[in-house]
C-alpha cells in the first residue's frame, strides 16, 4: 500500500513538472518505429505529451481521472502537423515510464 501512494505522489508531481528538453522518447505505432531518441516532454494534468525536439510528429496520453494506470493516446500523424488528434486507442501503464496500447507504445526517460 505504501509503495502505491508513494507512487501516486510521483507520478501526481510528474503531471506538475514543465515541458522537458534534453528527455529520451520512445514512439512505435503499428509495430514502426516513429521517434527514437532525444525528445521533448510536457506533463500537465492528466496528460503527458512528447515531441521532436523543435516539432514534428508528436503524441499525447490523456490519463484517466479515475484510474491513473490507463488513459488514451492521440498523435499528430506523419509529417507532424498540427496538434495531436488521431486517434492511437486506449492505453495502459507499462512501468514507470511507458504506455502501452494495442497498436502504440510511448516512453519518456529523462529529467
Amino acid at each position: 500500500m505504501r509503495i502505491l501512494l508513494v507512487s501516486t505522489l510521483i507520478l501526481a508531481g510528474a503531471l506538475r513538472a514543465p515541458a522537458n528538453a534534453g528527455s529520451s522518447c520512445l514512439l512505435d505505432i503499428g509495430g514502426e518505429r516513429i521517434m527514437t531518441g532525444a525528445c521533448e516532454v510536457k506533463v500537465g494534468p492528466r496528460e503527458i505529451m512528447i515531441r521532436q525536439p523543435g516539432g514534428g510528429e508528436a503524441a499525447t496520453v490523456r490519463v484517466d481521472a479515475i484510474n491513473s494506470s490507463r488513459g488514451f493516446a492521440v498523435w499528430n500523424g506523419r509529417g507532424g502537423e498540427g496538434r495531436p488528434d488521431e486517434w492511437l486507442g486506449p492505453v495502459e501503464r507499462d512501468g514507470m515510464f511507458c504506455w502501452r496500447g494495442s497498436r502504440v507504445r510511448l516512453c519518456a526517460w529523462g529529467p
